[in-house]
């Protein structure tokens, strides 16, 4: 979906921007743990870790994941871009988002 669609979308949310942000953060998370999962269990059997060490993995990689849908939610939120991936604004986004997430 192009950020013109998502304003829309945004503006014209019966419940609200805020409600509509909520949502957002829940669906990428409701997406992101079940990969978590798999790349933990995928760990555990290819490194030979035992319950314990999965489950800090696990745990880690929830943390990780956690903060990167926040952080690519707020940004997005603050400077959506309206052109494709060549434009000023996605190659901002996207260098902003990686920094962030990296460091």
């Amino acid at each position: 979906m192009d950020s013109q669609n998502q304003l829309w979308i945004v503006k014209s949310s019966p419940n609200g921007i805020e409600r509509y942000v909520k949502a957002r953060i829940a669906e990428s998370l409701l997406f992101g743990f079940p990969m978590t999962i798999i790349v933990s269990i995928m760990i555990q059997f290819a490194v030979g870790l035992d319950l314990a060490e999965s489950l800090v993995i696990l745990f880690s990689t929830s943390l990780a994941m956690i903060g990167a849908v926040l952080v690519s939610t707020g940004n997005t939120t603050y400077n959506p871009y309206y052109d494709d991936t060549q434009s000023k604004s996605f190659k901002d986004n996207t260098g902003i988002m990686m920094s962030i997430i990296m460091f």
